[in-house]
């Protein structure tokens, strides 16, 4: 049962490890046999990945590299003006721990307006930093060669996830997730010839704009899914009870119902 190693533990659920195109479709005993091996409360299935038809469900994705061309005026100066000021490359985790790697993920904080938790104090982020299996590319300034900027990205089955960006909000009028996010999408496809980039799947809290943006400035697209949710007994029950005062419950209580309404139609 080799399926079930394909899966990982995700906020008290079970979701897919790998890139998004590998996910196949699960028949229920498979997905019964998932939510009890990791003890789930709930199942996500998603599969037919980049199908034609528009669902509720779907990864924001590039899979053609940038031109400038591709890019409104706007957004042009804006690439042009990060180019200018900074430099990208890649950053070791060690460079990435001693030379300012903590920092900038610290200083990024303060861009938020709503904290919906803390920080990692300087030992769990190196901790963190040691035990992912990402790459880092950095953003420096020019004149003074510090990082003020990175993106970590998750290379699997020939594509590629921004699993973070972080920035300095001190340098964030020179536009260095422009610039990076430029680079970064030549690279990976022009490059090393991945089949596409990715943020990641369709947001549930919609806290952050990093989506819109992409798809704005950068025309990422829509890559629609099938989705089909699967619970242990008591919590289908259990939502389905709770299911008319949902709009009174807590936000993080809400989660659920949300990533649920996904695997309808739309206009259901």
């Amino acid at each position: 049962m080799s399926f079930i190693t394909n899966y990982k533990s995700y906020q008290r659920g079970a979701i897919f490890k790998g890139a998004p195109h590998m996910e196949k479709r699960l028949t229920k005993k498979e997905a019964e046999i998932i939510l009890k091996y990791y003890a789930a409360f709930y199942l996500r299935n998603v599969y037919y990945f980049d199908c034609h038809e528009k669902t509720n469900f779907w990864f924001v994705i590039r899979d053609t590299t940038l031109a400038f061309s591709d890019l409104s005026a706007k957004c042009r100066n804006q690439v042009r003006k990060a180019y200018k000021t900074f430099d990208f490359r890649y950053v070791s985790k060690d460079n990435m721990i001693n030379h300012g790697g903590y920092e900038v993920y610290k200083s990024s904080w303060r861009r938020y307006k709503t904290i919906h938790s803390q920080p990692l104090v300087k030992e769990k982020w190196i901790e963190h930093m040691l035990n992912n299996t990402e790459e880092y590319y950095g953003v420096f300034e020019k004149e003074s060669g510090v990082l003020v900027a990175y993106c970590a990205v998750l290379i699997q089955n020939e594509s590629a996830k921004y699993t973070e960006m972080k920035a300095n909000p001190d340098h964030l009028r020179h536009y260095p997730f422009y610039g990076l996010i430029f680079y970064l999408t030549n690279l990976l496809i022009g490059e090393r010839k991945m089949l596409y980039v990715t943020d990641g799947a369709r947001t549930i809290s919609e806290h952050s704009n990093i989506q819109s943006f992409l798809e704005e400035k950068f025309k990422f697209r829509k890559a629609y899914c099938h989705l089909t949710m699967y619970y242990p007994w008591y919590i289908d029950l259990g939502m389905k009870l709770l299911s008319p005062l949902r709009k009174y419950l807590p936000e993080k209580c809400q989660y659920l119902f949300k990533l649920d309404s996904f695997q309808h139609p739309i206009g259901s």
